[in-house]
């Protein structure tokens, strides 16, 4: 897959910041990274559940919610572009 298309959102992160194409070209040959992308209101994980994955969103926005004891979800963060976060990549827009 090629991925330079997504080179400018990476680098808007803090920890890619400032590579050159190359690094970043080297960076996802040697890491093999998947992109995903979700229909809205799919589950991407559960609290307390392991997860192996960690993910650049790089479209689109997430929302984290927790459930109430009447089962009333909370929403507990927004996260968009260059966020970080577990098991997702791509979400699709809200």
């Amino acid at each position: 897959m090629e991925y330079t298309p997504y080179f400018d959102t990476l680098r808007k992160t803090r920890l890619l910041r400032g590579m050159t194409d190359a690094e970043l070209t080297l960076l996802t040959e040697s890491l093999a990274p998947r992109v995903r992308r979700y229909d809205k209101g799919e589950l991407l994980l559960m609290a307390g559940y392991e997860t192996k994955d960690v993910g650049i969103i790089l479209e689109g926005e997430i929302t984290a919610t927790k459930p109430m004891p009447d089962g009333t979800p909370i929403t507990m963060a927004r996260m968009g572009p260059m966020c970080w976060q577990a098991a997702a990549a791509k979400a699709r827009s809200t």
